[in-house]
């Protein structure tokens, strides 16, 4: 049996319960963090990415905004590449990718 968990003030603690009885022998072996993993809290028992170190990355990233393409720059290369569709195509395209054809006029009643 696999068990996770950590040290919190020196004890080590499961991540999840387990259903060993008093007594049962364990090995313990230590891992290392993996970069995708969060930080584990600092010794204060704040997370290392504090509220106030997100408010000052924000900060610095509105003071010195990167620029940033606009929609139709990010759509150039396929903006006009459809001259040749149906004058209907935006009202019925869900038809035309249905049938392939034009949809017929609907018969008033």
């Amino acid at each position: 049996m696999l068990l996770e968990g950590h040290v919190e003030n020196g004890q080590i603690v499961l991540d999840s319960a387990a259903p060993l009885p008093d007594g049962t022998r364990v090995r313990i072996e230590t891992i290392a963090a993996s970069p995708t993993e969060p930080s584990p809290p600092t010794d204060s028992g704040k997370p290392i990415d504090s509220l106030q170190a997100i408010k000052e990355r924000i900060a610095r990233e509105r003071s010195n905004p990167t620029p940033r393409a606009t929609l139709a720059e990010r759509y150039k290369t396929f903006l006009g590449s459809h001259l040749d569709l149906p004058a209907d195509a935006a009202a019925n395209h869900d038809f035309y990718l249905l049938h392939g054809f034009p949809k017929p006029p609907e018969n008033p009643s």
